[in-house]
């Protein structure tokens, strides 16, 4: 395959859009800034004022593997409205193998190149570094989490998750600069057992100073830590409502009951699914195959049970259209890179 270069006044808006910050380039620019945001040549001779970068809280401490840096949309210091960045923390450099784990910098790269045909958004690469000052302790990346980990009321909450054979995994610990301060802000998961597993997002941390927030939406967690109503709308609250609706078995929002049968065969299911999935972990294929054979059967019934009931109603309303309740959303996710550098 021949590949023709082009320039970045032959990009169009689409592709533009599309171009991030590399992250390999910001891994080095940061690594360097650890020793060069010192001006003065004594300091700088000295060394006691150089950074490191923090370990990944979320991972093996042992490993060592260094915090990721991470995509954010955020509005730095000096910027008019919010930026899709890379980021970047700092902590100080150990000094006689005592690490002091207090957050002295905060480093922010704008990665939109913008969506104009041919032109490449003036602000994109620029480097914006939140220097802390030297006579404030703000909890670092560890200290934060160690913070979250010891809280007694947060801790009960995890060991109900944990009944069972559940497992709480911890998401990526992002860091973001709030009014004076930087605001933390980590999700929680529950991964049931069995090999087809996923993550559910269940609660959401967060910590700004020394006040903590535990619950199970972001807005919810952000007005616990600012007393009330914080005045942000991170826009998961009405879909976790909708959520637990559900799940409760509650009616939906047109009023409308559920359909006759449709309770019984989806708890046929479900039994089935916990029974495929004990005999997937145990290697009975032959149980696993009679188990995924009643739980098409289940789905089928619901499946029916659910469209005879329509049908029934739409025959008793002479064909007039009826309102449903609309489908439920469930909240999206964005994934953030967790790979560390060795």
């Amino acid at each position: 395959f021949f590949f023709k270069q082009k320039t970045a006044y032959e990009i169009s808006s689409d592709l533009m859009s599309h171009i991030r910050y590399p992250e390999d380039l910001f891994k080095v620019q940061r690594s360097l800034l650890t020793q060069y945001h010192v001006s003065n040549a004594s300091e700088y001779y000295s060394g006691q004022d150089f950074w490191t970068l923090p370990v990944d809280p979320t991972t093996d401490q042992e490993q060592g593997l260094v915090q990721p840096p991470y995509f954010l949309t955020l509005q730095m210091p000096g910027q008019e409205q919010p930026a899709f960045s890379l980021t970047s923390s700092f902590i100080p450099r150990p000094i006689q193998g005592q690490t002091r784990n207090n957050l002295t910098g905060f480093l922010a790269a704008n990665a939109d190149a913008g969506d104009v045909d041919g032109e490449v958004s003036e602000e994109y690469g620029k480097l914006r570094l939140l220097q802390l000052p030297r006579n404030t302790t703000f909890p670092g990346p560890g200290q934060a989490q160690n913070n979250f980990n010891t809280e007694p009321e947060i801790q009960t909450s995890l060991n109900l998750l944990r009944q069972g054979e559940s497992r709480v995994e911890n998401g990526n610990l992002l860091t973001l600069p709030v009014a004076d301060g930087l605001l933390y802000v980590q999700p929680v998961y529950v991964r049931s057992a069995g090999e087809t597993s996923y993550p559910v997002l269940q609660r959401v941390l967060v910590a700004f100073g020394e006040q903590i927030g535990f619950a199970p939406t972001l807005d919810e967690a952000l007005d616990q830590v600012f007393g009330g109503d914080s005045g942000a709308e991170a826009g998961d609250s009405e879909a976790a409502g909708e959520a637990e609706s559900g799940e409760a078995g509650g009616p939906s929002e047109g009023g409308d009951e559920q359909p006759a049968g449709v309770d019984e065969a989806l708890e046929r299911a479900r039994t089935a699914m916990e029974e495929a999935d004990e005999a997937l972990s145990e290697g009975d294929f032959g149980a696993y195959g009679e188990a995924q054979e009643r739980l098409r059967a289940a789905l089928e019934d619901a499946i029916d049970a659910e469209g005879g009931d329509a049908a029934a109603s739409d025959a008793a309303t002479d064909g007039a259209p009826t309102e449903s309740a609309p489908a439920e959303d469930a909240p999206a996710a964005d994934d953030a890179g967790t790979a560390g550098e060795s």
